[in-house]
């Protein structure tokens, strides 16, 4: 068996040398060092000349907005407000239109009937309350039918932030209300 002194030598001799460093391991940076300082000093001198040429004939900026008419802000609405807010002023017949007039009719009538409705549920009477409650839902399902569009047309046109349109959306909200509680209640 060798000793320990004797395998260590042995090992030692076994091992490359270490690579010396040449000149070829510093080319590349040199280069890199060259191109930055040549860029940097085309720049220098390039800028002198730029400020001596003589500036090319521009023409005038022309609009291309000239042919349009001026824009109006939009209206502000009744309330003031904040000064960025603005509201589309909806027309003051909004509560005449026909077909909401018919709907402010139905709902109200399958109102008076919810109410009978409701009262036969406190009383626990399936029968009255299934009765009444099918002809107060298919009175608000009608009212909200009819004006769902109309509703749409006048969001897309006025927004939410109209008093008028946020009325008629308030009150459809309860009709739809309604009719989900007897959707839920009903045996129908």
């Amino acid at each position: 068996m060798p000793r320990p002194n004797e395998r260590n030598e042995r090992t030692n001799d076994r091992r490359a040398p270490a690579p010396k460093a040449s000149l070829g391991m510093y080319i590349p940076i040199l280069l890199g060092a060259v191109i930055v300082c040549g860029v940097g000093l085309a720049m220098m001198t390039d800028g002198p000349k730029k400020a001596e040429q003589p500036a090319a004939k521009t023409e005038p900026a022309r609009d291309p907005f000239a042919d349009l008419p001026p824009e109006k802000p939009p209206e502000r609405g009744a309330t003031g407000g904040s000064k960025y807010t603005f509201i589309a002023k909806a027309p003051d017949d909004l509560h005449e239109n026909p077909t909401w007039k018919k709907a402010v009719v139905l709902g109200q009538e399958g109102e008076e009937i919810f109410q009978l409705a409701a009262q036969a549920h406190a009383a626990s009477d399936r029968t009255t309350l299934n009765d009444k409650g099918k002809q107060a839902r298919d009175k608000f399902v009608s009212a909200v039918e009819m004006t769902a569009e109309w509703e749409e047309e006048l969001l897309a046109k006025y927004g939410d932030g109209n008093a008028s349109v946020r009325e008629i959306v308030k009150q459809r909200s309860k009709w739809i209300q309604r009719m989900t509680w007897l959707h839920k209640t009903i045996s129908i």
